[in-house]
């Protein structure tokens, strides 16, 4: 699994354990997850912005950010790209009184015939 994620201040992070992923200073980076990004979350020295696939790269979101107009476009445009999240999409409630009528749907079979 992947993680897109951004220091909360001006340092970077290196995770020398694995295969030293580095979380920049200036911009957010695509890293592996491990214990030491969720050591370094958990004590709010850097900030899990999304998971993403493990096919995104931190050079291809490096693209993403060169090419953005802002720092937040390019962070929700990589997540659509490749988030690792399923997305769910929420009915928007009835305004109606009481339940709702659901109509029950019949499947029609296409008769077919035999030329005996």
């Amino acid at each position: 699994m992947k993680i897109l994620c951004e220091t909360n201040g001006s340092f970077q992070l290196i995770d020398f354990g694995n295969g030293g992923d580095i979380v920049a200073a200036e911009r957010p980076s695509v890293v592996r997850g491990s214990p030491f990004i969720s050591a370094r979350a958990a004590i709010g020295q850097l900030k899990v912005l999304g998971n993403v696939a493990d096919e995104a790269t931190d050079e291809e979101f490096a693209e993403f950010f060169k090419s953005a107009e802002d720092s937040q476009l390019a962070v929700s445009s990589f997540l659509d790209a490749y988030s690792d999240e399923p997305t769910t999409k929420v009915a928007p409630k009835s305004k109606g009184r009481g339940k709702a009528k659901v109509e029950a749907e019949t499947e029609v079979e296409a008769e077919v015939e035999t030329g005996e």
